[in-house]
């Protein structure tokens, strides 16, 4: 049986263009820009993405089993219901600004310091994670599910829509509003005026 050998582009832009890559896996991209791409339906079950920016990617219904993300960035990309949990665990490392995350799963991933900014997160399964020191700013959590979610350090000053039972995640030094108390008291019944 003969050996496939993976497929490398690194330094690429990919601007509109249909995802390279024979039959879309274990591919390996490096420092690699995805601009309007419409990635929907792709599944990049062993690829790997390091150091790779998607800008404005459409990724509905892609498969994401066992592909390493090593430090890639998402801009104003559709995530919705994408399992990021079943990404490598090795290195991995995403941030996300103006994303929509609805229905999305980052169950059991360790991504310490990530950043998302401005995103709609609304039902997205964080259950389990390691979120240590990052930052939800201007985000949507309404339904986001947290459950022995580690969130040491984390800012949520400015996010809006959460539940999170204090007793069930690792919360210290985590940063809240005086409007997010309402998200960690829901449970008690307590009514916070202002």
């Amino acid at each position: 049986m003969a050996s496939t050998q993976a497929q490398y582009y690194t330094d690429q832009l990919f601007d509109k263009t249909p995802f390279p890559g024979k039959a879309h896996q274990e591919t390996i991209f490096e420092n690699c820009t995805f601009k309007n791409c419409d990635l929907s339906g792709i599944n990049f079950s062993g690829s790997d993405f390091i150091d790779c920016l998607f800008d404005t990617c459409n990724f509905s219904t892609a498969k994401f089993a066992n592909t390493g993300l090593k430090n890639a960035s998402f801009k104003g990309c559709k995530l919705s219901g994408v399992n990021l949990g079943s990404c490598n665990d090795f290195l991995f490392a995403a941030n996300f600004e103006d994303c929509i995350l609805d229905y999305a799963s980052l169950h059991k991933k360790k991504n310490k310091k990530c950043s998302f900014i401005n995103c709609s997160m609304k039902s997205t399964d964080l259950t389990e994670a390691d979120l240590t020191e990052a930052i939800f700013q201007n985000c949507d959590l309404q339904n986001a599910e947290f459950g022995r979610t580690i969130l040491t350090g984390a800012n949520l000053t400015t996010a809006s829509n959460f539940t999170i039972d204090p007793e069930q995640n690792q919360m210290r030094k985590a940063r809240f509003s005086q409007q997010g108390l309402i998200g960690l008291l829901g449970k008690y019944g307590i009514i916070v005026e202002y």
